[in-house]
């Protein structure tokens, strides 16, 4: 049994090599292949991903939200006072909340100032784009953000805030120090962080609530205690069950309009609206199809007119007397070595591209190893299914009208 595998996969490698050129042409159909089925999977766990990092990088347990709220990122906001009875529950420790504006935060571009970068005044060329502005208490741990935490205490100056490095390279070039307008008033850069764009948002700032509430006045409203709140989040005591705390304070908070959740949940709920109610998966998961597709009619071309050059031989392998089971086992093997022969160049090519990718527009492109290994199981069972496919004429071709 050994023996008879080590013959069929050796022929089948000698099959392939017989003809470098041939195989050298093959391979870059596979990579193609491979390359297409890649991207089409990085661009949807990208944005997927990137639709949920800012949930992912907050410190929190359980997290209060508008029963309105179907996203992150519409604008649904909720009474703080509901936040702040959340507290006279024993087992939370803190409540913090996190404000969200991006309808009026609109960044002066400061390389296409017309006064040149770092004026606080626009000049006659400005261009300017809406970004997302996060603002907290610096006094609450909010984001699991290093660069944050360690700028916090500054953010309490009047007019700054931190930039997102990775945010879109349309918003020009912004550090530490550079002063510019946000919302038509002049705001400086103390620092920068890395969080990242999505589908909405070409990127992000964070500044104090105080800050938050000088550059967009229209968020407050007759006391300080009555301020809307887009997202609540909660500490809950060390041992404390959040599973069982969520659905006690759901019981309670519920009523009012609001809807508690893990963080887990919230996460989960997150990706399951754009991955399900938007096209975003269906779109990238119809391209890894198609991908997979050309991958297939690309290999059933390469292993059918290897079977057909090589017919002769074949028929003498028959009238040797080895059965079906070994020549499909040649084709299966011949399959298997070019998805890998394919799949590697493949991969490191798109491993090239989800860098350059995720460098230029601040999304997730990560090839992380479980998703290189899915699209080499992809890659598998396109050559496979390709093999089965260009069989069919040897099985049913007789040995003696082969010659």
């Amino acid at each position: 049994m050994t023996m008879d595998f080590t013959r069929l996969t050796t022929l089948a490698w000698l099959n392939l090599v017989h003809d470098k050129r041939r195989l050298a042409v093959s391979a870059a159909g596979v990579s193609f292949a491979v390359v297409l089925m890649a991207m089409e999977l990085g661009f949807r766990f990208a944005l997927l991903d990137s639709m949920v990092e800012l949930i992912r990088r907050l410190d929190t347990d359980l997290v209060i939200i508008s029963r309105a709220k179907d996203t992150l990122v519409s604008r649904v906001p909720f009474n703080r006072r509901i936040l702040e009875d959340a507290l006279t529950f024993g087992a939370v420790e803190e409540a913090c909340p996190l404000y969200i504006e991006t309808t009026s935060s609109v960044l002066r571009n400061p390389d296409t100032d017309g006064g040149g970068p770092g004026r606080g005044r626009a000049g006659r060329h400005t261009t300017a784009r809406r970004i997302r502005v996060l603002a907290f208490d610096p006094a609450d741990h909010v984001f699991l953000i290093r660069d944050v935490e360690d700028k916090a205490a500054e953010l309490g100056a009047p007019g700054t805030a931190l930039y997102d490095e990775k945010s879109n390279r349309a918003y020009g070039r912004i550090g530490p120090g550079l002063r510019t307008d946000l919302a038509r008033r002049p705001v400086r850069v103390i620092g920068t962080f890395r969080l990242g764009t999505d589908l909405v948002n070409d990127g992000n700032l964070i500044m104090s609530d105080r800050n938050f509430l000088r550059y967009f006045p229209d968020r407050r409203l007759r006391a300080p205690d009555l301020r809307s709140v887009e997202v609540g989040l909660l500490r809950l005591s060390r041992g404390a069950d959040p599973r069982r705390v969520r659905a006690t304070l759901q019981d309670e908070l519920g009523p009012r309009g609001v809807r508690v959740l893990t963080k887990d949940e919230f996460l989960a709920r997150e990706r399951e609206f754009w991955d399900v109610r938007t096209p975003i998966g269906t779109v990238f998961s119809i391209g890894a199809l198609l991908g997979l597709v050309v991958g297939a009619v690309i290999c059933y071309q390469i292993l059918s007119s290897d079977i057909a050059d090589h017919l002769s031989e074949y028929a003498t392998l028959k009238a040797m007397g080895r059965p079906n089971a070994f020549l499909v086992g040649v084709v299966i093997a011949e399959a298997l070595i070019l998805s890998v022969v394919g799949f590697v160049p493949g991969i490191a090519i798109s491993g090239v591209l989800y860098r350059g990718l995720a460098g230029y527009t601040g999304l997730l492109m990560d090839l992380s190893p479980p998703r290189a290994a899915l699209v080499l199981a992809l890659t598998v069972v396109m050559c496979l299914l390709s093999g089965l496919f260009a069989i069919r004429r040897l099985l049913s071709a007789d040995p003696a009208g082969l010659f």
